[in-house]
């Protein structure tokens, strides 16, 4: 065989659905065999188009094993350029060259929680492509880049929010799952959340169905004294034009019942105006609502646990003159800016001369070809919304102290814990009392830019699950050891907190089951949903584990009690403690009365060996936290 020639094999071993040997979320154990090198012509294009350059490798590390750790790279790499929930870099746990010279490598491929056959996918792609021959400057690698990744965000969390509050939570080190859909939960048991988006478990379903239903919202702020455009709901076009022509131009067309900006059209001067906004709204709702418009700076003030947080002036898709450019050439140069993309999700996003576009240039007396003044604003998009090309600019120490307390009644007129306002008002720095203004919605699931809001996420998260979301944990490594479990859950409840104790007999709390669940993963994964749960203990009794993974990144204390049950091989023990033993945050208790669990511990030398068995629950006591949950 040629070692010239790149060759790259896989086989996978096993899916770990649970965490292992140091890596925080599910990933694939996969064998690599690899000969040669790797093609730096390629490697240099996937840089480029994945934008994620591969770590420096030291000259030590021989080729075909620095192959396989590229293969571990760029399959993780995929995943994340694709917007999947992966994090951490995967990690190569074992590799040896073989008599013939293939170097063998075992690695661990993480993957999004429920989601192996995306790892998988890229494995495979990057495998092809390793083993292919690479013609430098070629675009076939460029298209297939692109119809991976496409096929790869089948995978990904919907919306904006759900991918930032898992990166979020992956940074502060709080624990994270996912439910089912688009539910995640954050912590564990009686210090775990659910979110979706940003709804969270606490969100006031009452209010998340007014807030939606713009209609209606508008009448709660009206009962609760608040300002709130006059508007109506019509069903035709004929409709829409009486009313405007009653309101008075310039309105506002929408969906009554969208978020997002769907379906907006504001600033309306004439009927013709208005008839075209109201075929586009009613391709998105039944239901049309037709307000006058409140002449006014757009903004979004967002409200959580009823204080303000953070305000956006949200300025609305345009060009600004700068005495030289013509508004088409403006706009070209705005919409080669690197941060604007056309996919779904980017901000913000490039705009297109369109109809209403070209309704604006009209009423600005404009055309394409203007020289606009230096600083001439030329707006573009009626909606200030990001998603419609709008800018956000942080506003944050201009909000006068009445127009604070305006966002934050109206969080609390809907019982909302989280929510954007949005209000119109010509100067945010002064009293909305002087100089007037219009909420134009509450949204009860906002999106939070990451422009100039990307330390939200964290912020709100870390108010929501204290001391990271995590309970105290014990993991009892060993078989038969009821007397030593049922010891440390009289400790544990002696503390005021109620224990859950998952086995291979199923989930109990406080001594009583829990459901149907006879493996010890499945149990333990119950017990870490439940949010009566104070704390937790795990007996892994067997090497089951080895093929799960622990349902938890990390864990409190380890024992190791007793040899694993008598089916398992003899080294079985020992690979049990090699994947675990990353995972541990505290202690590492031994029993000295077991030959076998002293002759494994040897390697680890922070181990506490505890004489007497009995001994071993009490100095679990010591590592754990001084007070209940």
């Amino acid at each position: 065989m040629n070692p010239t020639v790149p060759t790259l094999s896989c086989s996978i071993r096993v899916h770990l659905p649970g965490k292992g040997y140091g890596v925080r979320q599910p990933a694939m154990m996969v064998k690599l065999s690899t000969t040669g090198s790797a093609d730096k012509g390629l490697q240099g294009e996937l840089e480029k188009h994945l934008n994620s350059p591969l770590p420096p490798y030291t000259p030590e590390v021989p080729a075909a094993m620095e192959l396989a750790l590229s293969a571990l790279h760029w399959s993780v790499a995929l995943q994340q350029a694709a917007g999947l929930a992966v994090f951490g870099s995967g990690r190569l746990l074992q590799t040896q060259t073989g008599a013939d010279g293939v170097q063998h490598s075992m690695v661990l491929i993480p993957f999004a929680p429920g989601h192996a056959a995306a790892a998988q996918r890229a494995l495979e792609w990057v495998a092809h492509w390793i083993g292919s021959p690479f013609c430098a400057g070629s675009d076939a690698l460029a298209k297939e880049v692109e119809e991976i990744l496409q096929a790869l965000r089948a995978f990904a969390p919907t919306g904006k929010n759900a991918l930032h509050f898992l990166r979020a939570a992956h940074t502060a080190n709080i624990p994270w799952d996912r439910v089912a859909g688009e539910h995640y939960q954050f912590g564990w048991g009686a210090r775990s959340r659910l979110m979706l988006s940003s709804f969270t478990d606490r969100t006031s379903a009452l209010g998340a169905d007014l807030a939606r239903h713009k209609y209606l919202a508008a009448a709660v702020l009206r009962r609760a004294g608040l300002p709130a455009p006059p508007h109506a709901l019509v069903k035709t076009v004929e409709e829409a034009v009486q009313i405007a022509t009653g309101l008075g131009y310039p309105v506002v067309v929408k969906p009554a019942d969208t978020d997002g900006g769907v379906g907006v059209a504001a600033g309306l001067q004439t009927e013709a105006a208005v008839r075209r906004a109201f075929e586009e709204a009613a391709l998105h709702s039944a239901q049309i609502l037709v307000e006058k418009h409140f002449q006014g700076q757009d903004y979004r003030l967002l409200v959580f646990n009823g204080k303000l947080i953070w305000t956006v002036l949200r300025q609305p898709g345009g060009v600004t003159g700068n005495g030289r450019d013509t508004i088409g050439q403006l706009l070209e140069h705005r919409n080669q800016d690197p941060r604007r993309d056309t996919a779904a999700g980017a901000a913000p996003k490039m705009l297109a001369l369109d109809s209403e576009a070209f309704d604006l240039l009209a009423e600005q007396q404009h055309t394409v070809t203007s020289v606009p003044a230096l600083g001439e604003f030329i707006r573009l998009r009626r909606a200030a919304n990001v998603a419609m090309g709008g800018i956000p600019i942080a506003a944050n120490s201009d909000v006068h102290p009445d127009n604070q307390r305006l966002a934050e009644q109206a969080a609390q007129a809907f019982g909302l814990d989280l929510a954007g306002i949005d209000l119109l008002i010509p100067d945010i720095s002064k009293s909305w009392y002087q100089s007037g203004a219009a909420i134009c919605e509450v949204n009860a699931q906002p999106q939070f830019g990451v422009s100039t809001q990307q330390h939200l996420h964290g912020d709100v998260l870390k108010a929501i699950v204290p001391h990271e979301g995590r309970i105290p944990t014990v993991v009892v490594l060993g078989s038969d050891n009821e007397g030593l479990l049922h010891a440390l859950q009289t400790l544990l409840a002696a503390r005021g907190w109620r224990v859950g104790l998952a086995s291979a007999q199923g989930a109990f709390l406080d001594g009583v089951q829990q459901g149907q669940l006879t493996h010890v993963f499945s149990a333990a994964q119950a017990l870490l949903f439940n949010k009566d749960v104070d704390a937790l203990i795990v007996n892994i009794a067997d090497a089951a584990v080895l093929n799960t993974g622990l349902p938890m990144d990390a864990y409190d204390v380890l024992i190791l009690a007793s040899d694993l049950q008598a089916a398992d091989s003899g080294d079985a023990l020992a690979r049990v403690l090699r994947m675990l033993a990353p995972h541990r945050r505290k202690g590492l208790l031994v029993n000295a009365s077991d030959a076998r669990c002293v002759e494994v511990s040897r390697a680890a030398r922070e181990a506490t060996l505890i004489a007497d068995a009995a001994l071993l629950g009490e100095a679990v006591m010591s590592h754990l936290l001084p007070q209940p949950v």
